[in-house]
C-alpha cells in the first residue's frame, strides 16, 4: 500500500514547512487517473500523523477528475478509467492527458 508512504509524506511536508505549528487539517488533491486510492489513503492517515504536529488533523481528499485536451473539438473533456487515448466525442487521438495524474498538497489550516 504505497498510500501510507504518500501520507508520511505530506506530513513531512507540512511539518517542514509549517514548523512549529499545530495543524488541524490538510487538503490534498488526488486525481483521478493518479494511482492513489482516497479510501486506502484515509485510512492510513491516522498511522502517519501519530506522533506529529499533525496528529488528529482532519485528512480532506479533493478528487480532481481526469481530462484531456481536444485540439480538433477545441476543447477539454472529461475521460473515464476506460480512455483509449482517442476524443469521446469525435475520436481523434489524444495523446496529452491535461487533468487527473496530479497528488499534490492543496493547503493546510494551523491553530
Amino acid at each position: 500500500m504505497h498510500e501510507y508512504g504518500l501520507a508520511v509524506g505530506v506530513v513531512t511536508a507540512v511539518t517542514q514547512q509549517l514548523p512549529g505549528r499545530r495543524i488541524t487539517a490538510v487538503c490534498v488533491h488526488v486525481g483521478a487517473r493518479s494511482g492513489v486510492e482516497p479510501f486506502a489513503l484515509k485510512n492510513c492517515w491516522p498511522l502517519a500523523t501519530e506522533n506529529t504536529p499533525v496528529e488528529g488533523a482532519e485528512l480532506i481528499i479533493e478528487q480532481i477528475p481526469a481530462t484531456v485536451f481536444c485540439p480538433d473539438c477545441g476543447e477539454e473533456k472529461t475521460i473515464d478509467e476506460f480512455f483509449d487515448y482517442s476524443c469521446p466525442d469525435c475520436g481523434d487521438i489524444i495523446v496529452e492527458i491535461t487533468k487527473g495524474q496530479e497528488f499534490s498538497i492543496a493547503y493546510c489550516d494551523v491553530d
